[in-house]
């Protein structure tokens, strides 16, 4: 019986006085019965959760063990996190560094926080296998909510941190390697990558958004990411979540693929083809897209044998950005699951730029550059600065104004380039402008400082195979000129017996020609300097002949008879090259600053004495000279 029903019963038998004592005390059990009922079914259980026994068993599993080593190996570890062990601490120490929720803390009870390297398992479990964040509760000994905002904070920690080498726009030198990549690799020279679209199915979309995301052909609302992909898998672009009715030409007109290119920034593309200049280098797509001179298309219906063969290759390497999107998904499942959750848009119209499936996509997209650069499967892309300071001298008149009108950034062949325009007029009339180019040189090759093993493999590994082999190609003088140094990078210029600028030519004559020769070198892809060799005869050469009878012939580039003197002679060496300090490593050839020059001895040893004095024949020696 309740105890308001006792109440009532009792109010009819008993006496007024000890019933309205009684009455009250039945009353305040009565309220308290009640709200003890209201609260039971909302009042959240607590669960006692051994996290630091989870850290424990996390770090025996998969990263320190015994002695022999952790539970599970590097293949393992590989196959589960979907990263190499190594590449996963870098990103674990490197967020930990930057970001305080991932730093160890103790709350008010005094209880220690959960380690960053259990939060950021929780958002690579939560990526790799799409399962819901309560999945790994008994592992990790983390709640749903805690698992929820790993993940949010981890995508956004790894794109704050690595979006800038990952997922940016290509500069020069990366067009010049996608460039280089797929005219190889596909034999379609000038191709910057395949562009396509896929679909990513929002099961749980907002009641108010599903009419800007849903398709005929498609049962639920669906986003879509707009992406470019090299054959290496590099996404470099990726355009995800417009509204709208969601097919490839919607998105492609709401995407930022070309602003660079109306803006002015864009890095030049240019390329040659058939002894024509094309002024930018150009997509594969498919047939939906319009027909932009920036989109090639396979043949609808070939007929010709050669439109046979170029629709079977622009379809075989169309399929780089198709294979992307097979790579993200297989990896990362929760981009193949049909997503569950709401996103919330800032202005609740279906803008889901700052959502957080944009972020979750980005950072997959960032993880997969990250793995293909630590496994050097990709293109050897430089890291983008984040920063350049310079000095800035301002001139200290009331009067004087420092407008800055553009700045435009790229990376160049041969380093990088911050470009400035400023308008110094009085008071800004705008009458008055000053155009400033800052320049500087990244490349490990070109810096002193670098050992010169390092600085050789770095210059080895960006060269080409053309430029190898034309590094190794010697041209006489006259068919040379700085256009061929540039366009064939050739290595060396001989300048044979009697090839000279003009008869009677003066020095000053030889360093402008040289100079022209090298300035073309120097405008080259890598900017890699030629050798100018001269073929010196006639008593200019440090000559090794003895000659001491005419009848064996070439008498004329001998400086006399006697080894003595021969011998004397070839001190003109050092003074061309330098003398070679005494701190100079033995067996390492010595060569003295930009004023001096490259020298050796010629013929050969002996020559002069040939075998029965016939001329240009073998000369026979002891051993001991």
């Amino acid at each position: 019986m309740s105890s308001s029903s006792s109440a009532l019963n009792y109010l009819s038998s008993s006496s007024d006085d000890e019933k309205d004592f009684d009455f009250l005390t039945l009353v305040v059990a009565a309220a308290k019965e009640q709200e003890e009922a209201d609260t039971a079914t909302s009042k959240k259980r607590y669960v006692p959760r051994d996290r630091i026994q989870a850290h424990n068993q996390l770090l025996d599993d998969y990263f320190r063990g015994g002695i022999d080593g952790p539970k599970y190996n590097a293949k393992t570890f590989r196959t589960r996190f979907r990263l190499p062990k190594e590449l996963f601490m870098k990103i674990v120490d490197d967020i930990e560094a930057r970001f305080e929720w991932f730093q160890e803390g103790y709350d008010a009870r005094g209880k220690r926080s959960f380690a960053a390297i259990q939060k950021c398992t929780s958002a690579i479990r939560q990526l790799e296998y799409g399962n819901p964040p309560d999945s790994y509760d008994e592992y990790l000994a983390m709640s749903a909510r805690t698992s929820r905002e790993c993940l949010e904070f981890f995508c956004n920690a790894v794109i704050i941190l690595y979006e800038k080498e990952f997922l940016r726009r290509p500069t020069s030198h990366d067009v010049a390697l996608l460039q280089n990549a797929h005219g190889s690799y596909h034999n379609l020279p000038g191709m910057l990558g395949s562009l396509d679209c896929t679909h990513w199915e929002w099961r749980m979309c907002p009641t108010l958004l599903q009419g800007q995301f849903q398709r005929g052909d498609h049962p639920h609302p669906s986003i879509m990411l707009e992406a470019v992909a090299s054959q290496d898998l590099w996404i470099w672009h990726a355009y995800f979540g417009a509204p709208g009715s969601n097919n490839d030409i919607n998105v492609l007109h709401r995407s930022p693929l070309f602003n660079d290119i109306t803006l002015g920034t864009a890095p030049n593309t240019s390329f040659y083809l058939n002894e024509r200049l094309y002024k930018y280098g150009y997509y594969l797509t498919d047939g939906i897209y319009p027909k932009w001179a920036v989109f090639v298309k396979a043949y609808l219906y070939p007929t010709e044998p050669k439109e046979i063969r170029f629709k079977r290759v622009q379809e075989g390497a169309r399929k780089d950005v198709e294979r992307a999107f097979g790579v993200l998904k297989s990896k990362w499942a929760i981009l193949s699951r049909p997503w569950d959750g709401m996103v919330v848009a800032p202005s609740m119209v279906g803008v889901l730029g700052d959502g957080m499936v944009d972020k979750m996509v980005d950072r997959c997209n960032v993880l997969i550059g990250g793995l293909l650069g630590d496994e050097g499967d990709g293109m050897d892309h430089p890291p983008h600065p984040n920063n350049i300071l310079f000095p800035l001298i301002m001139n200290s008149k009331p009067d004087f104004r420092l407008k800055v009108l553009k700045v435009q950034y790229d990376y160049l062949p041969t380093g990088g380039a911050l470009a400035f325009a400023f308008d110094v007029s009085p008071q800004g009339e705008g009458n008055t402008f000053i155009e400033v180019v800052l320049l500087y040189d990244t490349l490990k090759y070109k810096d002193p400082k670098q050992p010169l093993n390092v600085r050789i493999k770095d210059l080895l590994n960006r060269m080409t195979l053309e430029e190898k082999i034309a590094q190794m190609i010697q041209i006489d003088r006259s068919v040379a000129s700085a256009d061929v140094m540039q366009k064939y990078f050739i290595g060396s210029i001989l300048s044979g017996g009697g090839s000279v600028p003009a008869k009677q030519a003066t020095p000053e004559m030889w360093i402008n020609m040289v100079n022209g020769f090298q300035n073309g070198s120097l405008a080259s892809r890598l900017g890699i300097p030629m050798t100018y060799g001269i073929d010196a005869v006639h008593g200019d050469a440090t000559a090794l002949e003895v000659c001491r009878d005419p009848r064996w012939g070439r008498c004329f580039e001998s400086y006399s008879e006697d080894p003595t003197i021969v011998r004397q002679m070839t001190e003109l060496i050092l003074g061309l090259q330098a003398d070679i300090p005494a701190s100079s490593r033995k067996g390492v050839p010595f060569f003295g600053r930009k004023e001096k020059v490259v020298a050796c001895a010629k013929h050969f040893i002996g020559d002069g004495g040939t075998t029965k004095g016939i001329n240009e024949n073998n000369t026979v020696i002891s051993p001991h000279g």
